[in-house]
């Protein structure tokens, strides 16, 4: 598990069960330089979207929730961790899946981050085509892939 991360086949569903962990400065936009073992804390406020934030503790069945996730679940909202430009510029594959997110639940996307992608929609094409599509082909699949569709149009052309 290069990243922590485990999966748990429990009957019929599979769990994935990370270990906490930071990650060091993003140098191609994508992946980080280094990864390292951190706290719950440290951990959530390096993650692309509040609603990504939150951690459910089993022993004592609650969520921890350091970065007002629930709040934006609440409201159907999609909102990055920290400023959405330094999160976009950490790994530009997020705008996309913001756009899916939005499309997948039926949230709208934050106005700050709507605006981050927008100014930086242009940086897609830095990320492969593989990864691209498989975005893509989530939003294209989903019976809401309407509103999928038209983010990307009014956020800004992608020129994929």
């Amino acid at each position: 598990a290069k990243f922590g991360v485990v999966i748990v086949l429990l009957k019929d569903k599979q769990v994935e069960v990370a270990t906490f962990r930071t990650e060091a400065a993003y140098t191609d936009g994508r992946h980080p330089a280094r990864v390292k073992f951190a706290t719950a804390a440290e951990d959530a406020n390096r993650r692309d979207f509040t609603i990504n934030g939150m951690f459910y503790d089993p022993l004592q069945r609650k969520v921890l929730d350091y970065v007002n996730g629930q709040a934006d679940l609440k409201k159907g909202l999609i909102r990055t961790i920290g400023k959405p430009v330094e999160r976009f510029g950490e790994d530009y594959l997020r705008m996309l899946r913001a756009v899916r997110f939005s499309t997948q639940l039926g949230f709208a996307i934050e106005p700050q981050t709507l605006s981050a992608i927008r100014s930086n929609a242009k940086n897609i094409t830095k990320i492969s085509g593989e990864r691209i599509a498989m975005e893509l082909e989530a939003i294209l699949v989903n019976p809401n892939r309407s509103v999928g569709v038209s983010l990307p149009a009014n956020a800004a052309s992608y020129n994929l």
